[in-house]
């Protein structure tokens, strides 16, 4: 009551430091740089590095959904994009779980792997068939030679389209050099096969069919450019690699290491 009285008409309320404590206004405080510097970052938009970000995903996306329409007639949507360097060592572990390996060959006798989970799979075998999505999810298996016959054109398809949609896009694969040359249903052997090194993965977490009934993820691993540049061909195409039949015998790697054929002869 006496606080009350004491307070001369027009006076302002002393609701800051003397009432609330000096916590309270260091809070205010901070709400208002922090309210400044968000204003001040809309007003100058995404940074650089953002915005090459988000192209580089816009344009990964496009490229898959273009792949996939062309090829067979398939709807995907994007729904997350990631991109990331890596160790050879570390790709077994990032691979989709029971996922058809896709060994794709480049210049210079480069190797990668397209990886395509089974729920992808399904859908491609499913639009191959039948014309359509179902949404019954897909069976557990390991992945056979029919199923990356379907799935080669589809890769080789992804990969032209990457080339073309990321051709500006900095510290980026060649994706347009790439092609498939072989399959993989063991991802044990990978890390014998490739080079090892850094490498450059893109991870699409996607949904097909017409609703988006059915989740799927594709991987991308190819090896990180070393900034020696692309060499495009005399008519300024990509020089594209020899089909497997007719390449050269390789002296110091073979796309089917000892292990591997034993495994496999077994």
């Amino acid at each position: 009551m006496d606080s009350a009285e004491s307070q001369r008409p027009g006076e302002p309320e002393q609701a800051g430091t003397e009432r609330d404590g000096p916590a309270a206004a260091s809070g205010r405080v901070l709400r208002r740089w922090i309210a400044k510097r968000d204003h001040m970052r809309s007003m100058a938009g995404p940074s650089p590095r953002q915005a090459a970000e988000f192209r580089l995903e816009r344009a990964a996306a496009t490229a898959l959904a273009r792949a996939a329409e062309n090829q067979l007639h398939l709807p995907v949507f994007v729904e997350k994009l990631e991109r990331s360097t890596i160790t050879l060592a570390e790709l077994p572990e990032l691979l989709p779980e029971r996922a058809l390996l896709a060994l794709v060959g480049g210049r210079r006798d480069a190797l990668g792997v397209v990886a395509i989970c089974p729920g992808l799979l399904a859908s491609l075998i499913e639009m191959q068939a039948i014309g359509r999505v179902t949404s019954r999810p897909a069976q557990p298996r390991r992945p056979t030679r029919t199923d990356a016959t379907i799935s080669a054109d589809f890769v080789n398809a992804l990969l032209a389209e990457l080339g073309r949609e990321c051709a500006t896009a900095a510290d980026c694969p060649d994706f347009g050099a790439f092609r498939y040359v072989t399959y993989m249903d063991d991802p044990r052997p990978l890390t014998v096969t490739l080079e090892d090194g850094e490498m450059t993965r893109l991870c699409f977490h996607l949904r097909t069919g017409t609703g988006g009934q059915r989740d799927g993820q594709l991987m991308i691993a190819l090896p990180a450019e070393t900034g020696t540049g692309r060499a495009p061909a005399a008519d300024g195409q990509p020089q594209l690699p020899v089909p497997q039949a007719a390449m050269p015998a390789r002296r110091s790697r073979h796309p089917w290491p000892p292990q591997c054929r034993k495994r496999r002869s077994g």
